[in-house]
């Protein structure tokens, strides 16, 4: 049962409009009660309910948007999108970021919930624990989350087994057998829906034309940046296993880094090696060789997850799932 004012002012002997006026930082409370009530609430792990304050206060217009980083492309061509959804209505946007840090996530999801008082969440590219959603459905709090699906929230994402298998079948029909995957660190597990359904839909391709699966030419990475890119190669390198291609799941800034570190051992692409990427950034037509890549149109995912927001909160919709087809866009690297 969540901690109540009653509670709390029951514990250190004060009436709970005292505690209640310490909570909103009242000044004409002593500092000395005011330092007691607040040690019982760090001590008792109460939180403030500012979300049925703000419902009875009116709407807060605030949406928030919470992700690992929001300097990587992806998640800055989705605020693109956002933003340019809200230009015209009176909605701000509030960021939160765990910098990469999962220990953080669970904290952060509380500190939205119980002390920002949004009218909605959106997760780009975090899915919250089960605990957490359960948090948010009892107070009323739509979650929406860009690229990562989990039970009970709204999801907007582009169909990654499809867009996977479109990616290595061409490179098969291309005459390439030795094909590897950079993938996300949790690919081999639907915790991270995005990796593992890219994983599973490369590995389709590879059963429907009659290549067996080998492990090592699976190479993981963390964050999708260029430098994993070029230490990703580094690996491929070192492994017992021959590649003839590599499909970089794992987006286009680290197939970019793949490409440079090719370059630089003397590998020709796509001669040597054919190398197609994920998502159709802008990096993919200006490294060279310009990147052959799997489109998702993220711009128009950010939008909509804007417009799913607000069906939300006005009621007009309920927990939906929007997926977006992904095309293979041909350029010169594979």
């Amino acid at each position: 049962m969540a901690v109540t004012i009653k509670d709390i002012a029951k514990v250190v002997g004060v009436t709970p409009t005292t505690v209640s006026m310490v909570v909103r930082g009242d000044k004409r409370i002593s500092i000395a009660t005011t330092e007691k009530v607040q040690k019982v609430i760090k001590e008792m792990n109460y939180r403030p309910n500012y979300i049925g304050r703000s419902l009875v206060k009116g709407r807060t217009n605030v949406i928030a948007i919470a992700s690992g980083f929001f300097s990587n492309m992806f998640t800055v061509e989705i605020m693109r999108g956002m933003e340019s959804k809200l230009i015209p209505t009176n909605y701000r946007i509030n960021q939160y970021a765990t910098r990469g840090i999962m220990e953080k996530e669970d904290d952060m999801f509380r500190e939205i919930l119980y002390g920002a008082r949004p009218e909605a969440l959106i997760c780009v590219s975090l899915k919250p624990s089960p605990e957490i959603i359960a948090e948010y459905n009892k107070e009323g709090l739509p979650v929406i989350s860009v690229e990562e699906s989990a039970g009970g929230i709204s999801t907007v994402k582009t169909d990654n087994e499809k867009g996977a298998f479109m990616a290595v079948d061409y490179l098969v029909k291309k005459g390439r057998n030795k094909i590897g995957i950079v993938a996300g660190k949790s690919a081999g597990s639907p915790g991270s829906a995005n990796s593992y359904e890219r994983l599973k839909g490369y590995k389709d391709a590879l059963t429907m034309h009659g290549i067996s699966f080998n492990p090592e030419r699976v190479v993981e990475v963390a964050d999708y940046t260029f430098e994993e890119g070029l230490e990703g190669f580094n690996r491929m390198l070192r492994r017992d296993a021959l590649f003839d291609a590599v499909f970089c799941a794992a987006g286009d800034m680290t197939a970019a880094g793949i490409i440079r570190r090719a370059e630089e051992k003397g590998i020709k692409i796509p001669e040597d090696l054919s190398v197609i990427g994920y998502d159709n950034m802008v990096i993919a037509s200006i490294v060279k060789p310009a990147l052959t890549t799997v489109n998702q149109p993220i711009f128009e995912m950010g939008r909509s997850s804007i417009d799913l927001a607000m069906d939300l909160i006005n009621k007009k919709e309920t927990v939906k799932t929007i997926t977006f087809q992904p095309t293979l866009v041909f350029r010169a690297s594979a």
